[in-house]
């Protein structure tokens, strides 16, 4: 027979007509090399059989060898790791599905052998026989997703079955925003003007008219995007999810115990859990931080948002589409100071022009075939959320000359208007007087007297958001909420 090599590990019979693949096997218990051949027709698979050969030669050598069950490592975790470094609470709440559901159903399981399927068969069993809801079976998946990630980090795991693992899906509280007889009202009251404009100041009004939309046009005209649309806006983690896939940027997102801080932790959407905007996110500096504050934050929602704090100037670009999701109207706003300092809502801002945040706003909000007014927020060049509503910043519009309501209600009464860009004045400042004289006070006090002392030169320039002569109203308004509240 002759056989001559062709290339490394591959050898050709000329006689026969095939192609020979040495395949290495490693040492025996005596020491000697153990080698297999397998033939091939031709030179390609001989190739493609070596190169499969190998890589799963690879794995089998990365592969964890032990005898470890779930229950074994479940045990070296809690003690090892989470006991050490958790609060009390996180320590209580742990051992406590562990001991009660997810040792009876999987602690006899080699943990080398753990896949998918069991972990799904075990949140079925748990629902049907112990009653769980959604919610709570999603700490349950947490917990499981944090301790086989440790074990990928101990070398006790090649990979987590978690990553292949679908997550139960975890029921929000829906907020009721208007009873029967209010929609009523709300109708009435516009069939009495005849046909007017409805421009939606309050997220309550607008949830309303979106779920009816057929029945408020018999009585008004109206930019507001269906049900559907909006709630994919309020949602963060499906706003994520599409900047990904336009190629805007946005925060790395965790989907378990992050592996770096500091991180931000917020629901999926605040605005339905009633949250004032303060209340609607925390910062955690580390593990400890962590683990106190995701416990808060899941008071309202089971699995919020987690991602990282990412560093820059805020910044917002406010949008109008119409009812083809045409831009028609945009405008830009940074943030100057806010409150508390370390964080919160803006209390003074200044007009500016970005072609490029007003390009990712629109492609964001029109992916979503999105009508009518919204604000995309920015963090440096990262996208954070979507306001699909009236925001904060709204009086900005008007104090820098903006046309924005004034398109509103041209566009809503259907007619075709095209975006011009740079309609407003830039460089105008907007502040919210008793919150930003807050906000100087708190920087004053983190040590920062810089926005303190810009602060005061705002007092001469900067436009207050809510006052106007012809309309005090707003303004006596918000001195009575803000004083009361404070």
């Amino acid at each position: 027979m002759a056989r001559k090599t062709v290339e490394r590990n591959i050898s050709y019979d000329d006689i026969r007509k095939i192609y020979y693949v040495s395949m290495d096997l490693g040492k025996d218990k005596e020491g000697k090399r153990v080698k297999r051949y397998q033939t091939y027709r031709t030179l390609y698979a001989a190739r493609m059989g070596l190169r499969n050969f190998l890589t799963h030669r690879e794995e089998e050598l990365r592969t964890p060898k032990h005898d470890l069950t779930l229950a074994d490592w479940l045990e070296s975790w809690m003690e090892n790791i989470v006991r050490p470094t958790r609060a009390e609470t996180t320590v209580y709440g742990y051992q406590k599905i562990i001991n009660n559901h997810v040792l009876p159903a999987l602690g006899h399981i080699p943990l080398l052998k753990l896949t998918p399927m069991d972990i799904q068969q075990y949140y079925i069993q748990v629902q049907q026989t112990a009653n769980l809801s959604g919610n709570t079976l999603r700490r349950h998946h947490d917990l499981l997703s944090s301790a086989l990630r440790s074990a990928v980090r101990q070398d006790k795991l090649l990979t987590s079955p978690m990553d292949r693992v679908e997550p139960p899906r975890a029921k929000q509280k829906e907020a009721s925003y208007y009873r029967p007889e209010e929609l009523k009202q709300l109708y009435a009251l516009l069939e009495g003007y005849g046909h007017p404009v409805l421009f939606c100041a309050g997220a309550a009004t607008l949830n309303a008219v979106s779920g009816q939309r057929e029945r408020f046009a018999q009585a008004c005209d109206f930019l507001i995007a269906s049900p559907d649309v909006l709630d994919a806006l309020n949602d963060k983690g499906a706003v994520h999810r599409r900047c990904r896939e336009l190629g805007i940027p946005v925060p790395r997102q965790f989907d378990g115990e992050p592996d770096r801080y500091p991180v931000i932790i917020k629901p999926r959407c605040g605005e339905k859990f009633g949250l004032k905007a303060r209340e609607r996110y925390a910062v955690a500096d580390n593990a400890q931080e962590y683990e106190v504050r995701r416990l808060l934050m899941s008071r309202y929602d089971p699995s919020p948002i987690v991602q990282e704090k990412v560093e820059g100037a805020g910044a917002g670009a406010s949008l109008l589409l119409d009812r083809d999701s045409r831009l028609i109207a945009a405008l830009c706003h940074r943030r100057v100071r806010e409150y508390p300092a370390s964080g919160g809502p803006s209390t003074c801002c200044e007009s500016f022009y970005d072609e490029r945040l007003i390009d990712q706003a629109y492609r964001l909000l029109s992916s979503f075939g999105f009508v009518g007014m919204a604000m995309v927020e920015f963090k440096g060049d990262y996208v954070l959320e979507v306001n699909p509503r009236v925001w904060g910043s709204f009086p900005m519009t008007e104090r820098a000359d903006s046309p924005f309501a004034v398109r509103y209600a041209r566009a809503a009464a259907g007619e075709r208007l095209d975006y011009a860009p740079r309609d407003y004045q830039t460089g105008v400042r907007m502040r919210f007087t008793l919150n930003d004289g807050a906000a100087m006070l708190d920087y004053l006090r983190h040590g920062r007297p810089g926005p303190f002392f810009q602060g005061m030169a705002d007092w001469f320039r900067a436009r207050e958001a809510l006052s106007a002569k012809d309309d005090p109203a707003p303004w006596r308004r918000y001195l009575r909420n803000t004083l009361l509240r404070r």
